[in-house]
């Protein structure tokens, strides 16, 4: 497979065509996933992702290298749900300024008031705010 999983050294990862147009998945051809709007290649990269497991409470090299990502620096140990969305995005090849910003990234609020935020820019569709977040990548660009 491509991307993803290969180490460069102990506990650090790479991710190889991150955000270009080479697919992380066997399954998508470089071609279409170069077609495909950036919530999908997100998705693609989730997919990739697949079987990566926490070793201990919040840690693991997969774990670590995606919060760091996200801009929580290294070390692990943080809660690192919000920053999987922000890791697939971003290697999906959304621009940094579309995101929310690094080191706030990991906080699922966030990721609620961004998504407002392109529903006052009018780039999106109404977000629920009775508790359940759903994230729906609106307003990116292909």
């Amino acid at each position: 497979m491509k991307g993803l999983g290969k180490r460069k050294s102990q506990g650090e990862w790479y991710v190889a065509g991150a955000g270009g147009g080479q697919s992380p998945v066997a399954w998508l051809s470089d071609e279409r996933y170069a077609r495909l709007p950036a919530a999908h290649r997100a998705l693609a990269w989730a997919a990739r992702a697949v079987g990566e497991k926490e070793s201990g409470r919040n840690r693991g090299p997969f774990v670590e290298h995606v919060q760091e990502r996200a801009g929580l620096g290294s070390g692990g140990g943080f809660a690192w749900c919000a920053c999987f969305v922000y890791w697939g995005l971003a290697q999906a090849g959304v621009p940094a300024g579309r995101l929310p910003a690094r080191g706030e990234s990991a906080a699922v609020r966030r990721w609620v008031e961004w998504g407002l935020g392109l529903n006052r820019a009018g780039r999106g569709t109404p977000c629920r705010s009775d508790g359940s977040v759903k994230l729906h990548c609106f307003g990116l660009p292909k």
